[in-house]
């Protein structure tokens, strides 16, 4: 029971802050790369190298965010697809959603949408800060276990 605690503490914390992780490591990585740059003797290589280092930085910051984007929309989709009410609910919101937009043209209407949904997706993933259990991440492997042992 503990380990599990622990687990849940852990993807609750690196849900709900992972915009602040992403960006203190963005900004390390910057610091080190212009404090190298300060104190060295021969500057052209390690200008190429810090290039490089900060590159690798910012792939893996891009990289890390979109994979959890990716597993946020999958929670989010997990849910509208076992939960009717919850599928319900949201289909009326987005509709409404929807006619109260003022977007120009289809495009616009449609990239609109699809920022509105990666953003529920984002905030359902991260779940209240006052209540940790109410993450979608930790909900949705809650609901599919329950399913499977027939308890939903």
């Amino acid at each position: 029971m503990t380990t599990l605690r622990i687990k849940m503490a852990l993807t609750t914390f690196f849900v709900t802050r992972q915009q602040t992780i992403l960006g203190l490591a963005v900004w390390l990585g910057i610091l080190g790369v212009l404090g190298s740059l300060y104190f060295s003797a021969t500057r052209i290589p390690l200008v190429l190298f810090s290039l490089a280092t900060l590159a690798a930085i910012w792939f893996g910051a891009l990289y890390w965010k979109a994979i959890n984007e990716s597993l946020h929309l999958v929670y989010f989709i997990g849910y509208l697809l076992l939960l009717d009410d919850t599928r319900a609910f949201q289909k009326k919101s987005f509709e409404d959603w929807i006619r109260k937009s003022d977007a120009e043209d289809a495009s616009a209407l449609s990239n609109a949408a699809a920022a509105a949904i990666r953003e529920l997706a984002d905030r359902l993933a991260a779940g209240d800060t006052k209540k940790p259990t109410s993450s979608s991440v930790l909900g949705f492997h809650a609901l599919i276990w329950n399913r499977k042992l027939g308890r939903a």
